[in-house]
């Protein structure tokens, strides 16, 4: 025999050092040290947004979106693309070699699907999905409504002459503080 270890290994194992000896009819060798070790084969990336947290933002306020999973598998990233559905809003950017998704929202963004993939040299990921969407305060206007003006007694309905949710419902209307209390039996 050549003393010569061959084989194929059927998974990944880190560095492990064998000791070794030849042997013939006289005697065995002085033992021999070798270090063995296989590495995964290099791969294309794995992405997912799975779970990631920022995908819901706010107007003016900046957002940023990072994978829950990237692995270059083997092989440097170098290019994150969007690669189906509709580009990102204006001020947004993808990462290339994060995959991070950035950016400061300037409108209400309702939610809306982005597939991404990751490439390195050996290939590209499987797409992976994300779901933005941005919000804003709502917008509340009573300039020019009717029934804001009543006389004792009698009922007074002031409705907002605009009321617009911006993305998220309205929760609720309050007296902001600071400016008068309504007068009793009004809310």
């Amino acid at each position: 025999t050549t003393c010569t270890i061959t084989g194929t290994p059927p998974a990944a194992f880190g560095a492990t050092t064998y000791t070794l000896a030849a042997s013939n009819s006289v005697g065995a060798s002085t033992p021999a040290a070798v270090t063995l070790s296989a590495a995964a084969a290099p791969s294309a990336p794995t992405l997912s947004y799975a779970g990631a947290a920022g995908t819901l933002g706010r107007v003016g306020r900046p957002m940023s979106v990072v994978p829950t999973t990237l692995e270059a598998n083997g092989s440097t990233i170098t290019a994150c693309a969007i690669v189906a559905g509709p580009a990102l809003p204006s001020g947004f950017t993808v990462n290339a070699a994060s995959c991070a998704i950035s950016g400061t929202p300037t409108a209400i963004l309702a939610p809306t699907v982005y597939s991404l993939a990751a490439t390195n040299g050996i290939g590209t990921s499987t797409t992976a999905t994300v779901t933005l969407r941005v919000n804003d305060v709502p917008t509340l206007s009573y300039v020019g409504a009717s029934g804001t003006t009543g006389t004792v007694n009698s009922p007074l309905s002031g409705a907002p002459s605009f009321l617009n949710a911006n993305g998220a419902p309205v929760t609720g209307c309050r007296i902001k503080p600071g400016t008068p209390l309504l007068p009793p039996a009004l809310s």
